[in-house]
């Protein structure tokens, strides 16, 4: 394997991310970041059927289509029968090697004592909050 890392501008790279020339590319890799979300769900990035949309690694794995389906299917009030079938997936990730993982972010939202009216949750952000924010005086 070979890997030469070529700069480019943030416009360029995200061009070739998301319209590459599947035939041939000009890049195969991308050093991106990845956050946790409170809700699990790879079905966007790993399904076949999604190539073309969210599955921009254009992964095309039986195993992933079923992987992903039976997450997605796993009922919220089964906590453990989820967390089985993720790490079934996660050992299927390390097989295949779709992409590799080089660092995620976490992101926290800190704020003065002054602003009223933020209430974030994992999954309620900032930004959805933003109407009902106030600064005290």
């Amino acid at each position: 394997v070979q890997y030469n890392v070529v700069d480019v501008d943030f416009n360029t790279l995200l061009d070739k991310l998301y319209s590459p020339n599947v035939e041939k590319p000009d890049y195969v890799a991308f050093s991106l970041a990845t956050s946790f979300t409170p809700a699990i769900d790879p079905y966007s990035e790993f399904h076949s059927s999604q190539i073309g949309n969210d599955n921009l690694d254009r992964v095309n794995d039986p195993k992933a289509d079923e992987l992903v389906v039976a997450m997605r299917k796993t009922p919220a009030d089964k906590p453990e029968e989820f967390a089985d079938k993720w790490f079934e997936f996660q050992m299927w990730f390390n097989d295949y090697l779709p992409e590799i993982p080089i660092y995620s972010n976490e992101y926290f939202d800190v704020h003065t004592n002054r602003v009223q009216g933020l209430n974030t949750t994992p999954f309620w952000e900032w930004s959805q909050d933003i109407v009902n924010l106030s600064i005290a005086t």
